[in-house]
């Protein structure tokens, strides 16, 4: 595939989500060496996947890219850019897996593990991804049981023992999910 001109282009752009935004993140851009490289680099922080999946079209290169790195576990679901998420959950399709994208406009469910994620997106839709705490419970579970570490990158001797729970960024997380929204 011949890669675009531009990673980035500015302009008024309308998503695959429907929603608008003032800038374009194409990946077609990426050469096959990058989308190698970032098969790499998403290999060192993801824990150990099984079968892969890509989101059509996006997900395609990178999934092919990631297959030489599968060894046993969970269904891994990959795509190059995430908005809101409805991709990614489509091909989910309610099934157990964890998932990563190259780049993720703004937040990303649990499950996804974002290599770059933008902060400053402005015009994300409104009916985008919320947050789901049984993915978040079960995410937390399978990091914490599977990969012998908590996502924040503390490992674990025993359940009891992990040595930062108050200041755990992932507890933290799961915590202002469950908390009551008061009116």
């Amino acid at each position: 595939m011949k890669p675009a001109a531009s990673l980035f282009h500015a302009d008024q752009f309308t998503l695959h989500s429907g929603g608008s935004s003032p800038f374009k993140i194409d990946c077609d851009a990426l050469s096959d060496a990058d989308v190698c490289a970032v098969a790499t680099w998403l290999r060192s922080i993801l824990p150990l996947f099984g079968e892969i999946e890509g989101v059509p079209q996006g997900g395609m290169r990178l999934a092919d890219a990631l297959r030489s790195h599968r060894t046993a576990g969970p269904l891994l679901i990959v795509d190059d850019v995430l908005t809101t998420g409805a991709s990614m959950e489509t091909q989910r399709a309610g099934r157990e897996a964890i998932g990563a994208v190259i780049f993720a406009r703004g937040p990303c469910p649990l499950w996804i593990t974002p290599l770059f994620t933008l902060q400053s997106e402005v015009a994300l839709d409104p009916g985008g991804w919320q947050p789901n705490i049984a993915d978040a419970q079960q995410q937390l579970k399978y990091w914490w049981e599977e990969t012998g570490r908590c996502p924040c990158g503390a490992r674990r001797e025993t359940p009891a023992t992990h040595p930062h729970v108050s200041a755990c960024p992932t507890e933290a997380a799961i915590e202002a999910l469950t908390r009551p929204v008061r009116s």
